[in-house]
């Protein structure tokens, strides 16, 4: 899908072309998706919530 948006979102003309980064090599989401990702609730009627956890180490 990412490509999909940077190869045909065009702005003034312009196109990016694809991603220099794929999601599995950067520093995000190396480690997987599933620490990195919220969970979406809701409806477009009565709003949205979004949760994440996110730790801090000392």
């Amino acid at each position: 899908m990412t490509n999909l948006v940077y190869t045909t979102g065009q702005s003034a003309g312009y196109t990016k072309g694809t991603q220099d980064t794929k999601n599995e090599r950067d520093n995000v989401f190396s480690d997987g998706f599933t620490n990195e990702l919220a969970t979406v609730s809701g409806s477009n009627s009565a709003s949205y919530t979004l949760t994440h956890t996110i730790v801090v180490s000392a």
